[in-house]
């Protein structure tokens, strides 16, 4: 039973998925600063499931109907909220970027630990359980050794948007094309390093919960950083590296045409997504790319052969986030009960996992909607 705090339009859209019969969730209630906004959202999207409108956050977290709170409000707002929530006995899904700092990152993970409760960030494309898997195992074992990762996630904003956007605000977003869009290609990046050190076993990678491994970065550099007015990061270029000497070459920004690339460098073939973040309408497919040198020594024309996932139709990323959130806040609820016992001994700590696969619901009923 899931609560969301504001009215913005990523809550508008995730809230299709939670009320999706494959989510697990239910839309119960919804609050705005404005209880008229909290009431025209539940009328549009919570009438058939009975939600109700709240007039301020701290109401609707209070609600002990609510199960789960979804925070997609500004950045700023992320810390006060994620941990009144989780004060209170909530599962969080927060908005992507998580914090403004890590500080209050670490603020967050605290509180999610000292209350027994599953906080999960808002990034989709990871959840996307056909087309993700396959492209993570053809980069290794199909384009050779890989030390190199390029991705753009770009859009153009135009005046309305630099000039009004919370995503241009200091005192809303204020990690702004850096946190909303370089977030996924470093996110991407951290899967596929790690699923190469789990593959070869090398031991770079470390455990990235019960779905993925992830490999941590290193450093950062960046080497265009240009802000707007207010002092938020606006256009960037940046190397982030990776140990074992390998290195992510992003760019990320709101000036640029939209473009959403991710390049998997290896020493015999190219993998590459051009819909990573937001995937086309259809059936869901990368690219494997395969360039070779005359004996001119100028570059023959680039083989490019298209990977389609016939099944990957059924599956919507968005769905797929919510119902691992559902997943995972069912067994912390049931851990948590079963270390609680009614003779005070703790049964078991922690969910393998090997087990969270043998729970993981299939999905073969969800559509496009």
């Amino acid at each position: 039973r899931v609560g969301i705090l504001g009215t913005a339009s990523i809550a508008r859209k995730s809230s299709l998925a939670i009320l999706h019969p494959s989510s697990r969730c239910s839309l119960s209630a919804v609050a705005s600063r404005s209880a008229s906004r909290a009431a025209d959202f539940v009328q549009r999207f919570g009438a058939s499931s009975g939600s109700v409108a709240y007039g301020s956050y701290g109401d609707l977290i209070a609600d002990p109907d609510i199960d789960a709170i979804y925070v997609p409000l500004p950045t700023s707002l992320h810390l006060e909220n994620v941990t009144l929530a989780l004060r209170a006995g909530k599962h969080v899904l927060v908005e992507k970027p998580i914090s403004v700092s890590l500080q209050d990152y670490r603020d967050m993970i605290d509180a999610a630990s000292l209350t027994r409760r599953v906080i999960m960030d808002g990034t989709m494309f990871v959840h996307e359980p056909v087309r993700l898997p396959s492209f993570l195992k053809a980069c290794t074992t199909d384009i050779g050794k890989v030390d190199r990762i390029e991705s753009e996630f770009s859009f153009h904003g135009g005046e309305a948007f630099e000039s009004s956007n919370i995503r241009m605000q200091a005192d809303g977003d204020p990690l702004g094309c850096v946190g909303d869009m370089a977030w996924y290609s470093i996110r991407a990046a951290m899967l596929v390093y790690g699923r190469l050190d789990a593959h070869s076993g090398s031991g770079h990678g470390d455990a990235g919960g019960p779905l993925l491994p992830f490999a941590e970065a290193e450093a950062a550099v960046a080497t265009h950083f240009e802000t707007n007015a207010n002092g938020v990061p606006f256009d960037v270029s940046a190397i982030v590296y990776f140990k074992g000497n390998r290195t992510l070459h992003l760019h990320c920004g709101f000036r640029h045409a939209l473009r959403q690339s991710l390049r998997v460098v290896g020493t015999r073939r190219v993998a590459v997504m051009d819909d990573f973040v937001l995937p086309r309408k259809g059936l869901p497919s990368y690219y494997m790319e395969e360039m070779s040198l005359t004996d001119m020594d100028v570059y023959s024309t680039t083989r490019r052969t298209e990977v389609v996932e016939e099944t990957g139709s059924n599956f919507v990323q968005e769905v797929c986030l919510w119902r691992n959130f559902a997943l995972l806040a069912h067994i912390s609820g049931r851990n948590s009960e079963e270390e609680n016992g009614s003779n005070g001994v703790t049964v078991k700590k922690s969910v393998s996992t090997a087990e969270m696969d043998t729970k993981m619901p299939k999905l073969t009923e969800m559509q496009y909607w």
